[in-house]
């Protein structure tokens, strides 16, 4: 496992605790993170700096990203205390939610696949 590290800031040279290879104090983060000017996953006003930023349709902080896996990425509903991430790792209520890749891989390859050979590619894809 990774050790957190004393790291400059690649944007302005600043020192910052962390875990990421590309490190971002506080501020650089903040102009980075497209969820800045809203409360994180644990109800701060900041950016976490501890981990880099994820790259997903958006461009987010650790804390940032957690709270939008708090709510369907749809609608906004808050997410169930049962309720599990979707493959790409959002939230996603009953309504909204897509479906299952093994579930649709099974259905559109079972016709021309045995079940040993998509178990197969099941397991490559994720």
């Amino acid at each position: 496992m990774n050790k957190l590290e004393h790291k400059k800031c690649l944007e302005c040279y600043s020192n910052v605790t962390t875990f990421s290879d590309s490190p971002l104090c506080n501020i650089c983060i903040k102009t980075k993170c497209e969820l800045s000017h809203m409360k994180d996953s644990i109800g701060r006003n900041c950016c976490n700096t501890v981990v880099g930023l994820v790259k997903r349709k958006y461009c987010l902080c650790i804390g940032h990203y957690k709270m939008l896996q708090s709510y369907c990425f749809v609608c906004g509903e808050a997410r169930k205390y049962d309720g599990e991430l979707s493959y790409d790792n959002y939230y996603y209520c009953d309504e909204h939610k897509p479906i299952d890749r093994n579930e649709l891989l099974n259905k559109i390859l079972s016709p021309v696949l045995n079940a040993d050979c998509i178990g197969i590619i099941v397991s490559k894809i994720k």
